[in-house]
């Protein structure tokens, strides 16, 4: 979406930009921001400048149709809605050709069009925030840090916040059931900050004993301790445990304490939601920001890229070829409620590959069994098509006619689908 401004904006061209009409009174109802481009040359120049999030271009001749092959160039997340006359199927078939993401015929079906632009702006918004990720995993992948993956809204905001603590010298608390990401998240923060060129310094300290505390924080003669190596760096002080017992809080003191506290440093703590509440009332001493991580059973729309990263480390790691994972397989992994979290869904990613005897992986091979956990429930048949929608969507780059096609659809029936899921 535009940034500079909160309504998403649209740029028309060809023989609807002229400035009225239906067409211009049924967007701005919407709450569009609209644009016109008079000429070629205006509609180069203005999607040159990138503050639209979709372009109608109104196409009379196959030579407008040549237009979008220069307007992907100048902004391939721009999506393009070619608007065509009915017996032009021509210059329909054309603009997908050169570029476009959907077509609409003329006279406009305001229902469908306003289908098309809701979907094609939510798209594009999508596909310019995992580029943002994909830059900022390019950077982690050259630190030997596993990749983000964002699709869930529960996870964008996730990212999203934490990317604006990574900028601030604030210390961070993670908290989330176990094996939701918290080591990986802490050693991002660390990464995307301005302390990415000295050390994170890792303390696990659960189950340690405070005699073997003191001699991990002072050091002794052999070994340089906690305290002096985190200097002007960043303390990741992770498995808090279940509880604050004594080790907690005699390492509480250590921090706070003139003397034994490290000069300039950042804190990230990790710990569990069972014992949130009591250490976020102790991490409030030390100006620690709250972060939430959710369990992947909130974060659903995740659950496919990360099977499909999973699956990528694993053959890597064995010597195998990649197999793909099955539509099926995805479909019991969305819809299965992974009381493990990441470290589950890693764990059945890795036997499944050992398991499986020919491409590609099937929901057998994955032998998920659902149980209902505490707060935990079956997806609904309604939830498992909005992912498989979006899954195909994905798969191509939101060109609406072929992720129809991938689902046995007709376009028109998966703009239903599209609107019905706020997609």
């Amino acid at each position: 979406m535009n940034l500079a401004s909160s309504a998403p904006g649209i740029l028309l061209a060809g023989g609807q930009g002229n400035g009225s009409g239906d067409l211009h009174l049924l967007l701005r109802s919407e709450g569009y921001r609209l644009q016109s481009a008079r000429s070629t040359d205006e509609l180069l120049t203005t999607v040159e400048k990138r503050g639209f999030d979709a372009l109608l271009l109104d196409l009379t001749d196959p030579a407008d149709a040549r237009v979008i092959s220069r307007v992907v160039e100048l902004d391939d997340t721009l999506p393009v809605i070619a608007m065509t006359g009915p017996d032009r199927r021509d210059l329909a078939t054309k603009a997908l050709d050169c570029g476009a993401r959907d077509f609409v015929e003329l006279p406009i079906d305001k229902q469908r069009l306003l289908a098309s632009v809701r979907a094609q702006v939510a798209l594009a918004e999508s596909l310019r925030l995992s580029r943002v990720l994909r830059r900022e995993n390019l950077f982690l992948r050259r630190s030997g840090l596993r990749p983000l993956i964002a699709d869930a809204p529960e996870s964008q905001r996730l990212v999203e916040r934490l990317e604006t603590l990574a900028r601030s010298e604030t210390n961070v608390l993670l908290s989330g059931e176990r094996g939701t990401g918290k080591q990986v998240l802490a050693r991002w923060l660390h990464a995307m900050s301005n302390r990415r060129d000295r050390p994170l310094v890792r303390l696990s300290i659960y189950g340690l004993p405070v005699a073997r505390l003191e001699r991990e924080w002072h050091g002794d003669g052999e070994v340089v301790g906690v305290r002096a190596q985190c200097e002007n760096a960043t303390l990741f002080l992770d498995d808090f445990g279940e509880r604050v017992g004594k080790t907690e809080v005699r390492l509480m003191e250590l921090l706070e304490r003139d003397g034994t506290a490290p000069r300039n440093t950042r804190t990230v703590f990790a710990v569990t939601s069972k014992c949130e509440t009591t250490l976020h009332e102790l991490a409030i001493g030390l100006d620690a920001v709250a972060v939430r991580v959710p369990p992947l059973r909130e974060r659903r729309e995740d659950i496919p890229a990360l099977a499909d990263h999973f699956l990528t480390e694993h053959a890597n790691r064995f010597g195998k070829r990649v197999f793909t994972i099955a539509d099926d397989a995805i479909a019991a992994a969305v819809a299965h409620d992974w009381p493990g979290n990441l470290r589950e869904l890693d764990d059945r990613i890795e036997q499944a590959l050992l398991r499986a005897a020919r491409d590609p992986i099937t929901a057998g091979d994955l032998a998920l069994h659902q149980r209902a956990e505490p707060g935990g429930r079956d997806l609904t048949l309604r939830e498992a098509e909005r992912h498989l929608i979006q899954r195909a969507l994905d798969r191509f780059q939101g060109n609406v006619s072929r992720a129809a096609e991938s689902l046995g659809l007709s376009r028109s029936s998966l703009y239903r689908r599209i609107d019905r899921h706020r997609l």
